[in-house]
């Protein structure tokens, strides 16, 4: 089975897939030189192109492959996930999932009334704060990016403002099978300086014994009730000893590297 790895970076997941003797190949931004010694990849860069999820597919439509798996990026995108799946076997969450979990009007109740932390939430439309810290966040971004201190003024669609909470960035990545789960590991999260861009994590994350229990019942919930598949992660603030989720990643995210690398526990 031939598997089409697609995503703005690949060369994490591509060297995890041919570790596990997988036939690949990958189409991505970058086309990292290390990627295109093991692989052969397709880089939107090299073709003057900018990422685009549109541009993964359009090179896509072109190859041949059995199977896809996706890395960051194309989860914002799930129309694009199903077209790249199509006739294909798709291996992670599939369109619908992306569209649910992705959402925050979504999983921040669900989450909220049982009994989980998460940041207090405005949407566009809402009366808007009189007092705190607020973040304005797009509804569906990635690394960070986008992502500022609120000054005041109306919210633009397709932002929420998000509480502001001081505590440590975390991450916690876990394999699924649409029911069961089981948290691989959890991490220290890096952030730009004067800002919230993504900047890498680091194993193993300090936090009170009770978190990492914690983090296993919110990654069950949430395989429970969207039926997440294969490997997963979110982000959460841990604060007070807790920990604050602040979103889902259902796809292979940038930690899976640093935990199959530490641990040895196979990601693909």
């Amino acid at each position: 089975m031939r598997i089409l790895i697609a995503g703005l970076t690949t060369r994490a997941l591509a060297e995890s897939a041919l570790g596990a003797g997988c036939e690949i190949l990958t189409v991505d931004y970058f086309g990292d030189l290390d990627q295109k010694r093991l692989c052969e990849n397709v880089s939107l860069r090299e073709r003057g192109a900018g990422y685009s999820a549109a541009g993964i597919l359009e090179v896509a439509r072109g190859l041949a492959y059995d199977a896809v798996a996706y890395t960051g990026g194309l989860e914002n995108h799930p129309g694009v996930v199903g077209e790249l799946a199509r006739g294909k076997v798709l291996l992670g969450n599939n369109p619908e999932t992306l569209r649910r979990v992705r959402d925050p009007a979504v999983i921040l109740p669900f989450l909220a009334v049982r009994g989980f932390a998460v940041p207090r939430t405005l949407w566009p439309g809402w009366p808007l704060p009189r007092g705190g810290t607020w973040l304005r966040k797009p509804v569906r971004g990635g690394g960070g990016q986008g992502v500022g201190f609120w000054n005041g003024g109306r919210l633009d669609p397709g932002y929420i403002l998000q509480e502001f909470l001081p505590g440590t960035p975390a991450s916690a990545a876990f394999l699924a099978d649409g029911r069961r789960c089981v948290v691989m590991g959890w991490t220290e999260q890096l952030v730009q300086p004067g800002g919230f861009a993504y900047a890498g994590n680091i194993l193993p994350l300090d936090a009170p014994p009770g978190v990492f229990g914690e983090v296993q019942a919110i990654a069950e919930a949430l395989t429970g009730e969207f039926g997440l598949r294969g490997v997963n992660g979110f982000d959460f603030v841990l604060r007070d000893g807790r920990p604050v989720l602040l979103e889902v990643n259902p796809r292979y995210c940038a930690s899976m590297e640093l935990i199959e690398r530490a641990t040895g526990t196979p990601v693909f």
